[in-house]
């Protein structure tokens, strides 16, 4: 499941989805930094009490 919520394309489907985005950037934590700390900032930015971007 996470490689679908992972998927750029997917957000386009559900923009105001902040699943997607946190996936996104946790899937980006390993080899872009940056990527993946704007993919949290923006599940919560979608979502201000999703907890686990939350708790990144």
């Amino acid at each position: 499941m996470t490689l679908y919520y992972s998927d750029p394309a997917a957000i386009a489907l559900n923009p105001n989805s902040p699943q997607f985005y946190y996936f996104l950037g946790s899937t980006q934590q390993q080899t872009d930094l940056a990527s993946a700390k704007a993919g949290h900032e923006k599940s919560l930015a979608v979502n201000p009490n999703f907890k686990p971007a939350k708790q990144v």
